[in-house]
């Protein structure tokens, strides 16, 4: 047989025969290989292929089971107020006249520590150069004005040193406020009353800059609520103004600004003492 007489199906063919006979004698002679080898060759692949598959499969068809639960949280408005309220109790202040006789005197207004030994409340027409106590606890702390800002009728206090009787200082908003915001009033000229509201009006000035700034807002808390220096809260517990009269509460950003004004010459020298409450 001439082998380039072959057409293309004919060799394809012959391609195939061959094939198959090498893949025959192939298999013959690793099965003759493999009959004449020890036998601890074959036992050792047997144990490595084993040993693989123990190890391997178990990590192969392991998979991690996330189970996510979820639960609805219901926050009633109750609750917020409520704790704002425990949160910013501790240092809202109530201001006495000094009486001849060192004792506490007559209410003069709410207010709240704003640093260490800063105070800041709205005396009204009061004599700024008296003397005042803040009652805390079954101590009383003196206090004088160092700082006045007329425009908005805000007091600035020096606290005396009370050996550790001081409220600490109330957390102040840094954000402006805006219609229709829950606000909470704290007032009482004795005890500790609150009232909650919104804010119905934001009313502005132009600052020294020129630019339009927030003067003071108004709330649906009737004036007859608040006491003079009533600290004005929102839901979170910081300050966020201070009712000064007249319907109206300045806001937080001029309380801070009160105190970022003083002066080593606003702070005056004087002998405040810390004595018992009456």
């Amino acid at each position: 047989m001439d082998i380039e007489r072959l057409n293309k199906s004919q060799i394809v063919l012959l391609t195939l025969l061959v094939s198959f006979v090498t893949s025959i004698a192939t298999g013959i002679v690793t099965v003759s290989l493999m009959e004449q080898a020890p036998p601890v060759i074959p036992q050792t692949i047997n144990r490595v292929v084993e040993r693989t598959i123990e190890r391997v499969v178990p990590k192969e068809t392991q998979t991690a089971t996330v189970v996510t639960t979820e639960k609805t949280v219901v926050v009633k408005e109750t609750d917020l107020i409520s704790q704002a309220i425990a949160r910013i109790r501790p240092s809202v202040i109530r201001l006495h006249i000094k009486s001849a006789d060192g004792s506490v005197g007559d209410f003069v207004a709410r207010g709240f520590v704003i640093a260490d030994t800063y105070a800041v409340a709205s005396i009204g027409e009061t004599a700024v150069d008296a003397t005042y106590l803040m009652p805390v606890g079954d101590k009383s702390v003196e206090a004088k004005v160092v700082k006045v800002d007329e425009a908005h009728k805000l007091a600035l206090l020096s606290l005396a040193e009370a050996d550790g009787a001081h409220s600490p200082p109330a957390s102040v908003a840094t954000d402006g406020v805006i219609l229709g915001q829950t606000v909470i009033g704290i007032t009482g000229s004795t005890g500790l009353k609150v009232a909650s509201g919104i804010i119905i009006a934001v009313n502005e000035a132009k600052a020294a800059d020129g630019a339009s700034m927030q003067d003071s807002f108004e709330t649906n808390i009737s004036d007859s609520t608040y006491v003079l220096g009533s600290p004005v809260l929102n839901s979170d517990g910081a300050i966020i103004g201070m009712f000064t009269g007249d319907s109206k509460v300045v806001p937080a950003s001029i309380l801070s600004a009160l105190i970022r004004s003083i002066t080593p010459a606003d702070i005056q020298t004087s002998k405040a003492t810390t004595t018992k409450s009456s």
